[in-house]
């Protein structure tokens, strides 16, 4: 079951979380992949301050997240090279920040899995932005 607002609304990966994010962060340097080949590679690439990180866009269905087959691998190889790598997820009107390195644990466990971060509408993307990079926007 998907994730819905308020009115019934479906939550979308993109006008829900993308779009959100990159609009509360125009001095973050923003690079949405869209890869068709399928190698896993997660949604953004992002860059502040000469700190880069990846964040894999989500919308829970239900109390879980749907991860392609080739995801989790991508994510841990990454992050295994030193990569900084954050699953960013959406459930009605919270966003959770996960480490990269709780991919699997996710997959298993869902919503009870423990967040970096976790904030309600209206959201702190300052306080989201500072985990990510680990400085203020």
């Amino acid at each position: 079951m998907p994730s819905l607002l308020p009115g019934g609304q479906p939550v979308t990966e993109q006008k829900h979380v993308w779009t959100p994010m990159r609009d509360a962060g125009p001095q973050i340097h923003w690079c949405r992949i869209e890869n068709a080949a399928g190698t896993g590679m997660s949604d953004v690439n992002a860059c502040h301050g000469g700190v880069e990180a990846w964040l894999e866009l989500k919308v829970y269905k239900g109390n879980r997240l749907v991860f392609q087959p080739t995801q989790p691998a991508w994510i841990l190889k990454r992050r295994m090279h030193g990569g900084r790598v954050f699953i960013l997820a959406r459930k009605d009107d919270v966003l959770y920040l996960y480490d990269g390195a709780q991919v699997r644990q996710l997959m298993e466990q869902g919503i009870n899995t423990p967040t970096l971060f976790r904030t309600a509408k209206p959201f702190d993307w300052g306080l989201l932005f500072y985990v990510v990079f680990g400085h203020s926007i």
